[in-house]
């Protein structure tokens, strides 16, 4: 498995950054494939501000 950070993004709030990462993942065994994800993330600056998604 190979995670690449691609950085923050800056969203049109004001207080929220977003995140994003690149994963590459290899499976082996009685079947071989391959998987290509990205993950988003968001990080809240603002005081009181919070959610679990």
């Amino acid at each position: 498995m190979n995670a690449e950070p691609l950085g923050f993004l800056r969203a049109k709030t004001d207080g929220i950054n977003l995140g994003r990462v690149f994963i590459d993942k290899r499976f082996k065994g009685t079947m071989e494939a391959t998987s290509k994800d990205e993950m988003l993330s968001a990080i809240a600056t603002v005081e009181g501000l919070g959610r679990l998604m």
